[in-house]
């Protein structure tokens, strides 16, 4: 691991001092800001190992020289590389310039960024570069400091005062960016509780016994679907839906980025119709728990709907039978599904006859015994591939939704 400091250079043919205010208590005088991001993280005791200077062709000969010199005067034992850039006057270039600042940095380094100066779209793709390093190479973004150099305020008798904003807050809008389309896109609400877990700011107030209440939600309704227990899914998401109506505002005080979600989040499982409140009838189980198989083919978990779509035909037909109350109970279950892998008696209703139908056409309890024992059951089959199941999951799931509850 390497501690990198890296930033670009502008174009200006003099360079002025100015009081670099981080806070109150932390101003450096410099002409140059990345100087003042190092000397900053020097006084606070933290040792940059390696300096990077993204320099194009005219900014090499307008201010490298006085900036090389003034980081070899502040820190002579540290690496400084001067790295080539092109001008970004088209999007070749400009992959060309992402390209180079992610490959100038390495696996789990910890990184430093400037972005006070430089052509306008370099900083904007160091952000993005941070984003993506942070992904791709684990690579831990420490501080994005900016310069607000046009705001800076005139002083009388010393050099102007400019202030440094840090955005790092910012870059993590990309972690709640990739946290929802996950969730938009496999209903897995995990990466959402594991950045509140870990806000990068400190939480006061009711707000953090909110913001606990909330990650242990989203974590207990992320274990119950990803282990198939609808009606434990069922109730938490009911409680989430309650929470998120009493508790976004107090967790937006301090995330911010979650109050833009939680609207997404509600309709989400409000589309999947899981019930609010405790399921007591045989009848209000099925139905939610057909739309829970619809939900999870929806999101690609195939898996998860071809097991509880075996389950879902063996308690229709117990609820067919008259005989809901025992819905739970293994032994009976057990004898269903032999019933349904045997004959039917002539006095059965037009009800457990489809079931037995769907049952028995597709395969069901063989192609769940397939997914379930990883293809090593030892029954022959003639599906040759994982796509011939997935398409024979989408049928189960087609059939059951002809079936109706």
């Amino acid at each position: 691991m390497t501690v990198v400091a890296i930033g670009t250079l502008g174009l200006s043919k003099k360079y002025e001092e100015v009081q670099y205010q981080f806070t109150q208590a932390e101003t450096i005088t410099t002409k140059f800001s990345l100087d003042a991001l190092v000397q900053r993280e020097n006084n606070r005791g933290k040792h940059i190992d390696k300096i990077i200077v993204l320099l194009t062709k005219q900014a090499r000969t307008q201010g490298w020289d006085e900036l090389r010199q003034t980081l070899i005067e502040h820190f002579g034992s540290t690496l400084i590389i001067d790295q080539p850039i092109e001008d970004g006057k088209n999007p070749d270039e400009l992959r060309s310039i992402l390209e180079t600042i992610t490959g100038a940095v390495d696996h789990q380094d910890k990184l430093y960024i400037d972005v006070t100066t430089g052509l306008r779209h370099v900083p904007m793709l160091l952000i993005m570069a941070s984003a993506y390093l942070r992904a791709a190479k684990n690579v831990s973004v420490e501080s994005v400091a900016y310069g607000a150099f046009e705001l800076r305020e005139m002083q009388q008798d010393t050099a102007p005062i400019c202030q440094v904003f840090e955005l790092l807050p910012f870059v993590e809008l990309f972690d709640w960016a990739g946290a929802t389309t996950a969730f938009k896109r496999t209903g897995d609400v995990s990466g959402m509780a594991e950045l509140l877990r870990n806000p990068g700011v400190a939480i006061e107030g009711e707000s953090r016994p909110a913001i606990d209440e909330m990650i242990g939600q989203l974590d207990r309704i992320a274990l119950s679907l990803e282990l198939n227990r609808p009606e434990e899914a069922m109730r938490e998401i009911g409680q989430l839906r309650a929470t998120l109506k009493v508790s976004t505002n107090q967790i937006e005080a301090f995330v911010k980025p979650f109050g833009l979600i939680t609207n997404l989040i509600d309709s989400t499982f409000q589309t999947v119709e899981l019930p609010n409140a405790n399921i007591t009838t045989p009848e209000a189980r099925l139905a939610a728990q057909r739309n829970l198989i619809k939900w999870y083919a929806d999101r690609k978990h195939f898996t998860l709907a071809a097991l509880l779509a075996r389950e879902w035909i063996v308690s229709s037909f117990m609820v067919a039978q008259n005989n809901g109350v025992q819905l739970d109970i293994h032994d009976v279950r057990q004898a269903v599904s032999n019933q349904l892998n045997g004959g039917l008696p002539g006095n059965s209703s037009l009800r457990m006859k489809k079931l037995h139908e769907v049952w028995n056409n597709h395969e069901i309890g063989r192609i769940r015994n397939i997914i379930a024992h990883a293809t090593q059951s030892g029954s022959k089959t003639q599906i040759q591939s994982a796509e011939d199941l997935k398409k024979r999951v989408q049928d189960i799931i087609a059939a059951i939704n002809v079936l109706g509850d």
